[in-house]
């Protein structure tokens, strides 16, 4: 059923994925131990109703479906082990051993990003 989404909605799906995860974990400073799923999808659901455009362009039988529900939970669980996955790029890693910062090589690329952007901001 996901895989007969047209490419658009495909992206779409990912990036309110993407979004929602990085969004989600600023809100609990990426501390590991505060990760809640449940929370989580919470958070993304609010995100694609009032902010994306992909649900708006699956038909509501479609998006019923327990096969749909089930693409989505494998998608979700799929682009989230690719991001924490994900390491910090070389830039990410100099700046971040510049300010002193400790444990980089546990950092994914976008903690790496959010912890560069919360030395900048101090």
């Amino acid at each position: 059923m996901y895989k007969q989404l047209p490419h658009g909605v495909k992206i779409g799906i990912t990036r309110s994925i993407v979004t929602s995860f990085e969004d989600y974990m600023k809100t609990i400073e990426w501390r590991e131990e505060k990760f809640d799923m449940q929370h989580f999808l919470e958070q993304w659901k609010d995100y694609i109703y009032t902010q994306s455009t992909w649900i708006h362009k699956v038909d509501d039988k479609v998006k019923e479906h327990a096969d749909f529900h089930q693409a989505l939970a494998t998608k979700v669980n799929e682009k989230i082990a690719e991001l924490v996955n994900e390491d910090p790029t070389e830039e990410q890693v100099h700046i971040l051993k510049e300010h002193g910062v400790q444990n980089i090589d546990s950092f994914c690329k976008l903690e790496a990003q959010y912890r560069i952007n919360h030395l900048i901001v101090k």
